[in-house]
């Protein structure tokens, strides 16, 4: 529309000088085919000066809530792009088409940063494939294609609704042994658990050496880790998970479930049936980072998010009291069913009640 109404302003102006004759308008009309030249040429040379790419390999995300994202811009050149635009797809899981985007913005001279935001709909990793970039001249007249080959993974988390979750008075308990060793010298209730005498077997380093040198006995430190209890979870996915809004419910209640446990234990051992090659694939979760591992390798290989699967009656869980988690949104603690949630209230259902377990 710019190159238009430039190219009308200039039939207008050579009208104008003809009919007059004045030298003047002639003078305006010949700026006006120089300046037509100068833009050509600058929006050859911004193409080439001008290399764009994602700033980051990998980004996190919270399912449904905006996240930013940044484009690296290098311009070689010695002057600056006034406008572009980089043009990318959006490829979601749970979607057959790929969302198209556009993002506009300058580039400097130098290094600078192009910053856009999106909100995506489903856990899982979405790709970002950046395939055009389109730049200007400084009177938009003329612009230049090329072709971009960047992409950049999200990996989208879902929601962090934390259950609240008693594990057998286990805050209890480590309160009582925290009066117990009090007189102690040196304890960090942050590692340690208890001072008992030294077994057969016992690491040297751990050894509590003022209290031994008080008793004249033996005594070593037991950290929380090798006492504190940890808790199985079982994944029974023989319950498909037909659509992407089952897939973020049943994402969504884990997530939940991990972070409402792990406060009160050690660990929790997370136990799924390999489809693949048969038999139970563990994985230990202690916090948040690792919680956030767990759901990357299940985007990694798809298998939360695999049709079908054997019978989960084909294995023995890891303790008779371990939990069960099922596709279908069944929490089980052994063979008691603790909680049947639903995708549609599942939110309040989460967050609105205390679960002793």
């Amino acid at each position: 529309m710019t190159k238009v109404l430039f190219l009308l302003l200039l039939l207008l102006v050579y009208y104008i000088s003809a009919m007059y004759e004045s030298p003047a308008l002639m003078v305006l009309f010949l700026v006006q085919l120089f300046l037509i030249v100068i833009m050509f040429i600058l929006s050859v040379y911004f193409k080439r000066s001008l290399t764009v790419s994602f700033a980051e390999k990998i980004v996190w995300a919270e399912m449904g809530r905006p996240f930013s994202y940044q484009f690296h811009v290098e311009n070689r050149g010695r002057l600056p792009v006034s406008r572009l635009t980089v043009k990318f797809r959006i490829e979601q899981p749970g979607k057959k088409s790929a969302k198209k985007a556009k993002l506009c913005g300058n580039g400097q001279c130098g290094e600078s940063f192009l910053s856009g935001s999106a909100v995506l709909e489903h856990c899982g990793i979405s790709a970002f494939r950046a395939y055009r970039l389109r730049v200007f001249d400084y009177l938009s007249l003329f612009s230049r294609r090329k072709k971009l080959d960047s992409a950049m993974e999200a990996v989208v988390f879902p929601r962090p609704y934390k259950m609240r979750i008693e594990t057998g008075g286990m805050s209890s308990d480590r309160e009582i042994l925290r009066q117990q060793t009090a007189f102690i010298p040196g304890t960090d209730y942050g590692e340690i658990r208890q001072i008992r005498e030294y077994r057969d077997g016992d690491s040297v380093r751990h050894i509590h050496w003022n209290q031994t040198a008080r008793s004249e006995q033996i005594w070593v430190k037991e950290y929380a880790e090798e006492t504190e209890s940890k808790v199985s979870l079982f994944l029974d996915l023989t319950a498909e998970q037909r659509s992407p809004d089952d897939r973020d419910a049943f994402c969504a209640l884990l997530y939940g479930l991990l972070s409402g446990i792990l406060p009160g234990v050690s660990s929790v051992q997370v136990f799924w049936q390999d489809r693949r090659n048969g038999g139970l694939v563990e994985m230990e979760v202690r916090d948040e980072e690792q919680c956030r591992e767990l759901f990357l390798r299940f985007y990694r290989t798809g298998e939360l998010f695999e049709r079908g699967g054997g019978d989960a009656s084909e294995f023995s869980l890891p303790a008779k009291d371990a939990m069960r988690l099922t596709g279908d949104l069944r929490w089980f603690v052994g063979d008691r069913l603790l909680f049947h949630f639903s995708k549609e209230n599942l939110e309040p259902e989460m967050t609105g009640q205390i679960f002793s377990v």
